[in-house]
């Protein structure tokens, strides 16, 4: 027990020592680690798969309203979803090698237009680590947000919790805020 609790004490200090780049660029290489070919990849189909798995879940964030945020606002969300993988034992092993040895910050450059999309990347893999839901395109060309609950992970109950969570990440990069 005692071991545990210092390893996600050493990760909590490791993601508090990271720059806003190199959370940025943490969460970006965590998402391309985990994404398949129906993985959406660049900001419109990462912003219509987050917004079908948004209106899925019942929870509302008015995505069309997304602005190149402020790299502040993008490594405060890349700290955040940091810290909610580190919850999820099925990203231990590449967080932690990324805690390990992070990019370094000479060699960063991850570019104000990328940064909301990084961050959606990194929303989009948690999603998609959850281990029953992935996303996929409908006959019309639209994103859905496929969740088979009859997969059970511990993660069934906090689900809800989970996408109001993701919500309040993306919130600070939406333009207007009109997100309920």
């Amino acid at each position: 027990m005692t071991s545990e609790r210092s390893q996600i004490q050493l990760r909590e200090e490791r993601i508090a020592s990271l720059s806003d780049q190199q959370a940025l660029a943490i969460v970006d290489l965590i998402a391309g680690e985990y994404a398949d070919m129906d993985t959406p990849a660049g900001e419109k189909e990462q912003r219509a798969a987050l917004d079908a798995a948004f209106r899925a879940a019942g929870v509302k964030v008015d995505l069309s309203q997304s602005t190149m945020a402020d790299i502040a606002a993008a490594g405060r969300a890349a700290h955040e979803l940091l810290r909610v993988m580190a919850q999820m034992p099925d990203l231990h092993a590449s967080l932690d090698g990324w805690l390990e040895e992070p990019p370094r910050q000479e060699t960063l450059a991850v570019p104000l237009l990328i940064a909301v999309p990084a961050v959606w990347a990194g929303c989009i893999a948690l999603l998609q680590v959850l281990g029953h839901s992935h996303f996929r395109r409908d006959s019309s060309g639209e994103w859905r947000f496929v969740y088979d609950p009859s997969i059970k992970t511990p993660m069934d109950k906090t689900l809800q919790t989970f996408m109001k969570t993701l919500a309040g990440l993306i919130r600070p990069l939406i333009k207007s805020g009109t997100s309920t």
